[in-house]
């Protein structure tokens, strides 16, 4: 499909807003449900939700994946897409079902999120427990801010929010570089945060800084203190570092 349009679809498993070519606009894209994915994901087939497998999508608002009560996936393999506002992944306000993740996959074309307030937002709802996966196993992801929740996030009501950033898989490496929101946990209670490095390029669009801390969990990690271009950047990491394998250090930036 190609045009503009405000999308919203919500209710229904299955349910798809695809871009296929062409170009696309829209002020706002909301989907509710489409498909299970139980547990965190490495190499999900995401076959519903919102799908841009070519052309060029942009959304000026927010990309809203919210679940339902059961999970939604949202899928770009080749074009590019760009978010103007919060790409939210997990905002249901009705009960969860079971371990269902909802699941934001870049596996080929190019992903910009422009928003410096929230930018990617995972398992963001303030009353009921959610799980967002932001996964990346290809293409080339520019972000400004990774967010676990927001500061309402979880605080009250059921549940216990869970948001996760998975770079890479034991076959497919991914490549995101972060702008100077870097990644951060805005939820102040009731919320765990996962960051795992499996394989793939961590870089910056500009110095940006987390005290997050992140798994180790493939041999395949760069970090790179340097932008697309090879402009040097500084990254600044606090947490700890944890897993059994390692990572390079390339760019001019200092790490």
């Amino acid at each position: 499909r190609c045009g503009t349009s405000n999308g919203v679809l919500s209710g229904a498993d299955g349910q798809t807003f695809k871009v296929s070519g062409g170009t696309f606009t829209a002020a706002s894209v909301r989907l509710g449900r489409s498909q299970a994915f139980e547990g965190v994901q490495s190499n999900p087939n995401i076959t519903s939700g919102f799908i841009v497998e070519g052309g060029s999508a942009t959304v000026s608002g927010n990309v809203e994946l919210a679940g339902g009560n059961s999970s939604v996936g949202g899928l770009l393999s080749n074009g590019s897409l760009t978010v103007g506002g919060e790409l939210i992944i997990g905002n249901r306000s009705s009960s969860p079902n079971g371990s269902r993740y909802n699941v934001f996959q870049v596996k080929g074309g190019t992903l910009t999120s422009t928003d410096t307030a929230s930018g990617v937002v995972l398992a963001r709802n303030a009353t009921i427990g959610n799980k967002g996966q932001f996964l990346l196993t290809g293409g080339t992801a520019t972000v400004e801010k990774i967010s676990f929740g927001l500061s309402t996030s979880a605080t009250s009501g059921s549940g216990t929010s869970y948001g996760v950033l998975t770079l890479g898989n034991s076959s497919a490496a991914g490549t995101l570089y972060l702008g100077s929101g870097g990644i951060v946990k805005g939820a102040l209670a009731n919320y765990a945060a996962t960051v795992s490095l499996v394989n793939g390029t961590l870089g910056a669009k500009a110095d940006w800084t987390s005290s997050l801390d992140m798994s180790l969990a493939g041999s395949g990690v760069t970090v790179q203190a340097a932008d697309a271009t090879g402009t040097a950047r500084n990254i600044t990491l606090s947490g700890a570092l944890s897993g059994a394998n390692g990572f390079t250090k390339t760019g001019g930036g200092t790490l």
